[in-house]
């Protein structure tokens, strides 16, 4: 590839992560702000360059990798300020998109490791905060819209991911409401397509949980991959929201009821995809049947789905062929293929 003004060789990246050498590019780059300044914008420079290869966008993730947390740790106030500025955050987190867009999950995940590293390691929670808050609001945005259709599957693994590593830093509750508040109009409309009415969302205690939920429920049809949009389902089954009176399973349950009603395939998805991987254990399992099964007589779908959730029972052995509950736990779920263990 010609050589880009600006663009670090994978030579040279592999000298600074490997080696450290004094003649690696910029291998002082932690002494002095001039020096990781430079460093930091060549690197940017090359992540976001339309021409690397797949093999270079990894070296570019593992250099920004090694240079935000040695610069984190640097003897210089000004280079250790550089690396916890909420601007470097940022210009991080976008560089954890490229390699996203690229196909490069591994590499971009180890960007995201080292964004939790720099949130731990920085005094100033407040602008971690707002720094989690605000990519975390525009991943959500991406899953109300639905678009772009190519970046679903990236914004449910990155939530996951905060969800998991970040979450001491942000009100996700807060995240979904200033989401769902600048994309409620849309959202909207995509609900009107699936025969979803505004009056299901509006008398929702929490309209923006609902809608998330049921945002992804209409994403495992069109994200590239269903293993990520499956795997924050089965992550938002076991959470608690604190300091919210926030029924995650009943909301999810009630979510998937509305969801099954839209069409005659979206039940199908429902038990193929989503039951299998929420429901890993009997517990879980017993509880959303017991609220299922409390609102069966109410209405067709909500009947539909209890028996759904019987024959997935009956698979699964939380429920014996002759209808009674067990409590057995089968070790053979992790076997199967039902839980998902890994991006694809």
């Amino acid at each position: 590839m010609a050589s880009t003004v600006g663009v670090l060789s994978i030579e040279d990246l592999n000298k600074l992560t490997r080696n450290n050498k004094d003649e690696a590019p910029g291998a002082r780059f932690y002494e002095t702000i001039e020096h990781a300044q430079q460093l930091w914008s060549d690197l940017l420079a090359t992540v976001h360059d339309p021409a690397v290869s797949e093999r270079h966008m990894t070296a570019a993730c593992n250099a920004i990798c090694f240079v935000t947390r040695k610069c984190s740790r640097s003897a210089s106030d000004e280079v250790r300020s550089f690396s916890l500025s909420s601007s470097t955050w940022r210009q991080a987190f976008d560089a954890a998109r490229c390699a996203f867009a690229t196909g490069k999950n591994k590499p971009a995940l180890q960007v995201l490791d080292t964004l939790a590293y720099l949130a731990e390691a920085n005094p100033e929670k407040e602008v971690v905060a707002r720094s989690v808050g605000e990519s975390a609001t525009e991943m959500v945005k991406i899953v109300f819209n639905q678009r772009p259709k190519k970046s679903l599957k990236e914004a449910c693994i990155v939530l996951y991911f905060f969800l998991k590593k970040l979450s001491d830093f942000m009100s996700f509750s807060d995240v979904l409401q200033h989401a769902f508040q600048k994309t409620r109009l849309n959202f909207l409309r995509l609900c009107h397509t699936h025969a979803i009415g505004k009056p299901i969302i509006d008398r929702q205690t929490d309209p923006e949980w609902f809608a998330f939920v049921l945002s992804l429920l209409m994403a495992i049809r069109v994200a590239e991959s269903r293993s990520a949009t499956l795997k924050l389902l089965s992550l938002l089954s076991t959470i608690s929201v604190p300091g919210r009176g926030t029924d995650l399973v009943g909301l999810m349950n009630e979510a998937i009821e509305v969801y099954s009603a839209a069409d005659e395939t979206a039940l199908e998805d429902v038990s193929r995809d989503v039951l299998p991987s929420i429901l890993t254990s009997s517990e879980q399992y017993h509880k959303f049947l017991a609220e299922q099964t409390d609102k069966a007589a109410s209405s067709e779908p909500a009947a539909q789905v209890a028996l759904a959730l019987l024959e997935f029972g009956k698979r699964q052995s939380f429920v014996h062929q002759d209808g009674t509950l067990t409590m057995i736990d089968p070790v053979s779920l992790s076997a199967n293929g039902s839980r998902i263990t890994s991006f694809d």
